[in-house]
């Protein structure tokens, strides 16, 4: 069973933007939807290994950077 579900707030693990699940394909991809600096929306899914829940650049703000 997958760490994630539908709704988390989750980031890649090299960093980026808060993105949002709104998909688990399987539990090994999630599919997420987020918005870029410029208010651009952008959706792709990733695999699970590759996200996490916590902020891993707090310095940012976990809002599109």
């Amino acid at each position: 069973m997958s760490e994630f579900k539908e709704g988390d707030v989750v980031f890649l693990k090299s960093g980026g933007p808060a993105m949002t699940i709104t998909e688990l394909s399987d539990d090994r991809a999630s599919f997420c939807e987020w918005f870029d600096k410029h208010h651009a929306f952008h959706s792709k899914s990733f695999i699970n290994t590759a996200l996490i829940k916590d902020n891993p650049n707090p310095s940012k703000k976990s809002a599109a950077v």
